[in-house]
Parts: C-alpha cells; sequence; structure tokens
C-alpha cells in the first residue's frame, strides 16, 4: 500500500492547493468504511441516527456541513487530515459515491442559484471489484455531476477507470 497510498494523499493535497476562496469542497476516505473530513462534527453527530443494523456502509449522505468553504484554515484541517489516511483493506466505492452524490444533490436543493455543476474526484490505489455496478449507478444518477477518476499503482482497474 505504501508508495500508492502516499501518492494518493499527494495528489489529495495538490488538489486542495488548487482550490479557490470560491471553492467548497468535501473528502471521504474510503475502504471497508467511509471517513469524512468532519471537522464540524456534524456528521459524527448523525451517526446515531442511522438505522440499527444498516452497517457502517449504511448510504447515509453527510450533512452539508460537511462540504466546506476553501478557506485557509479548512484547507490547512483537510491536509492535515490527509496526512494521517491510513490505507485500508477493501476498495468499497459504491457507497462512497453514493454518499457523495447525496450530498452535492442535497447542497444543489438548498443553494440552486449559487451552486455550480459539481465536481466529483475519486482517486484509488486499489483494485474496484464491482466497477460495472459504480457505472451504472453514476450513469443512471439524475445529478449533473463531473466526474474524474485517478488510479495510483498496479492494482487499479483500467475498465473503471476509462468509464
Amino acid at each position: 500500500y505504501g508508495r500508492a497510498m502516499n501518492a494518493a494523499i499527494d495528489a489529495l493535497i495538490d488538489c486542495l492547493d488548487r482550490l479557490t476562496s470560491q471553492d467548497e469542497f468535501a473528502i471521504c476516505v474510503f475502504h471497508e468504511y467511509q471517513q469524512w473530513f468532519d471537522p464540524t462534527g456534524a456528521f459524527a453527530a448523525m451517526a446515531s441516527d442511522v438505522p440499527q443494523g444498516t452497517g457502517r456502509n449504511a448510504v447515509v449522505p453527510p450533512p452539508v456541513e460537511c462540504m466546506l468553504p476553501a478557506t485557509p484554515d479548512s484547507l490547512a484541517r483537510a491536509k492535515a487530515f490527509a496526512r494521517e489516511i491510513t490505507a485500508g483493506g477493501l476498495t468499497d466505492i459504491l457507497h462512497p459515491v453514493q454518499q457523495a452524490f447525496g450530498l452535492l444533490s442535497e447542497v444543489a436543493r438548498q443553494r440552486p442559484s449559487s451552486f455550480a455543476v459539481p465536481v466529483c474526484f475519486l482517486m484509488t490505489d486499489g483494485a474496484v471489484p464491482n466497477e460495472r455496478e459504480v457505472c451504472k449507478y453514476v450513469q443512471e444518477t439524475p445529478l449533473q455531476c463531473r466526474m474524474f477518476t485517478l488510479g495510483i499503482g498496479s492494482l487499479c482497474n483500467t475498465y473503471f477507470l476509462r468509464m
């Protein structure tokens, strides 16, 4: 995991460095479960509302408070968060994509006049076991979103990256 994960973290930090004061962002780390960058604690507070038995992969979008303005403080905190990311096991991309689309849809609903076309970057250092299911979900979702994928390392699926 080492070199590929470090390269993914470097790519994330580079993306954060390119944000402007007009941008907003959210970060989700995914492996067998999802972890959202949540400096406000808003998503953690929601965890108790998840119905029993839904497991760690419940598709509960984070609250719009996880969509942060690109201020110097939030970017510094996000970079510190990124530097603490460690590699996990399974590469589950479907659930975080569903959560991200839910978040972007809710932000667009709450702020229709100020929300530009959302952009979703997926960076992975691992093989995606259900790439066709992920691609089908993205294609069938009504949210108009630009999606970019970045695979780092030799384990990434060519099919998924080309979709």
